[in-house]
Order: C-alpha cells, then sequence, then structure tokens
C-alpha cells in the first residue's frame, strides 16, 4: 500500500483566527471490487484482493500508519514544539485530525476514480448531460470524465466530489459581477439566523446553520443554472436576490435537487414547518432588507 500524492480540497478560516484544512490522500490500488450499499449510491463497500481472496478494504491499518508517521516526522523536527498536535480517534474515523500551529487539519483517505473498479454508472442529472445553461458542453463532458473519487466514512465509502467543486466553484467571478460577495453574505445570514436551533422552544443563541454546506454549495450551482447570464449578477443587490429566490423556491417545491447526481432531493427529509419558517425569513429581507440585513 502507497499514497501517491497529498492534495488540499478546501480551507476554511476560522473567527479565532484558526485554519481548517481538509487534506485528501489518494491510496493507489490496482484491484478493488466497488459495491453500491443501495441504490441511492450514498454509500459503497470496498474489498481489495490480497494474498489470493477477496477481503474488506478497511482504512485503519492506513490511518495508524500515517499516526505513526506522522508522530515519527514530529519527534525528529517539532519534539519540543506545543503547537504541533496528533490526534489519534477511534479505529473507525473517518480522518485524522492534526494541528499544527494554528492551523487545524485533517487527513482523509480517498480511492480516487472508485467507479472503475464497478459496474455502475454514475447518474448525472440532465443539467449535466448536455442541458446546462450556464455550462459549456465541453465543460460538462469534463465534469462527467472526472470520475467519481470515494472517501472513507467509518468502514464504508462514500462519493466525494471535490474534485468537481473546484472546478465548478474555482472562479466564482472569473467574468466578473457579485456572485461571491452575495453569495458571502447569503452564507453569513444562513450561519447567524437560519439556525436550526431557532426552531428548539429552548433556543439559547446556539449556531447551527439549517443550510449546510452541502445545501449551500447546490443552492450555489442550481442558481447559476437559472441565472446564467452577466447581467444576472451586475448588482450586488440582484444578485443577493438571486439565491434568496432559488431557496424560495425549493421551499415551495420541498425540494432541493443533489447537483451531481440524478432523482435525489437533499430536502427529502426536512419538515414542513422548516419550509414555513424559513420562507418567512425569506420574506422579511425581501420587504425591510435593511432592517434585516443590518
Amino acid at each position: 500500500m502507497t499514497l501517491s500524492r497529498w492534495g488540499v480540497l478546501q480551507t476554511e478560516p476560522k473567527r479565532s483566527r484558526s485554519m481548517k484544512l481538509d487534506v485528501l490522500v489518494p491510496l493507489r490500488k490496482d484491484r478493488l471490487q466497488v459495491i453500491p450499499v443501495d441504490n441511492n449510491l450514498d454509500m459503497f463497500t470496498i474489498n481489495e484482493y490480497v494474498g489470493g481472496s477477496w477481503r474488506c478494504l478497511s482504512h485503519d491499518e492506513t490511518i495508524l500508519k500515517l499516526f505513526g508517521l506522522i508522530n515519527e516526522y514530529k519527534e525528529t523536527y517539532h519534539k519540543d514544539d506545543p503547537r504541533f498536535e496528533v490526534e489519534k480517534k477511534k479505529v473507525t474515523a473517518a480522518a485524522l485530525p492534526l494541528r499544527i500551529n494554528w492551523i487545524k487539519i485533517d487527513i482523509v483517505l480517498c480511492i480516487e476514480n472508485a467507479l472503475q473498479f464497478c459496474d455502475v454508472k454514475w447518474p448525472f442529472p440532465s443539467w449535466l448531460n448536455g442541458q446546462a445553461k450556464w455550462l459549456s458542453c465541453a465543460d460538462q463532458e469534463k465534469v462527467r470524465n472526472m470520475g467519481i473519487d470515494m472517501t472513507c466514512c467509518g468502514i464504508l465509502w462514500r462519493p466525494s466530489f471535490s474534485k468537481i467543486d473546484a472546478f465548478l466553484l474555482g472562479e466564482i467571478d472569473s467574468k466578473g459581477g457579485y456572485r461571491k460577495k452575495a453569495f458571502k453574505i447569503f452564507k453569513s445570514h444562513n450561519g447567524y439566523y437560519w439556525t436550526v436551533d431557532q426552531l428548539c422552544e429552548d433556543y439559547r443563541g446556539k449556531m447551527r446553520p439549517f443550510l449546510g454546506s452541502f445545501m449551500m454549495k447546490f443552492l450555489y450551482l442550481h442558481t447559476r443554472e437559472k441565472y446564467p447570464e452577466p447581467q444576472h449578477w451586475d448588482s450586488l443587490g440582484k444578485s443577493f436576490c438571486n439565491f434568496l429566490d432559488v431557496l424560495n423556491h425549493c421551499c415551495n417545491e420541498k425540494r432541493l435537487d443533489h447537483y451531481y447526481q440524478a432523482n435525489i432531493n437533499i430536502f427529502e427529509r426536512v419538515a414542513d414547518k422548516t419550509f414555513k419558517w424559513l420562507q418567512e425569513k425569506i420574506r422579511n429581507i425581501l420587504e425591510d432588507p435593511e432592517t434585516e440585513l443590518s
């Protein structure tokens, strides 16, 4: 078993002047069986061929090796540095957490283009099969050809769309406009004012956004699809309202489609009262934006 390379997936600055890095470590594997757990394709089992027979591919052994290697590096170069911390969680943990000074690092194991070892063909939705309004046919084909990676999740593996995310979200305002600024405001509002805890009777100012990063990403992509032209993004107010409009429509339909997989509704388990609550929030912003956004 060898590690092919390290690649940074995303960075997330924190309010406490810390930074979080998710680092993807692809594993080189030549002979695997990749089997979906169910028809939703949200979890897979992976077997590897070892010593003439198939066995479950377990990432815990690799995590332990990484833990040993990084501790060896620490002992050699940072033995007396208290800011360099390595934490080993339980065996089934999906990542190896590190903290170096003010940077938190989660090392996540990955199988690149895992579906090459599987009979399943990934069900991309229509807007990535030649019907997207904001992506060229060449870009849609590039997305389809990137392959679906798998990252460990306990003893199972789940699809990772990090490479596709980087391609589609990498240069938000490369052609001008206010997409990035408007989406930043949209995310901030979600983080402070649209929290799950506000729906609870014992709410005490906790901050768990209702719309997680997965949902926010898909909302952004669907908004780009609904508003594909540059003139849709030529002012900050218009750009922000684009996101509100798409979110309001999703609440009306009680549906947020997975952007990379057909026939998956991310809002499937959201309660009706939550949609009503969120639409009231949206309506208040549209009626009195100065008060609501101040």
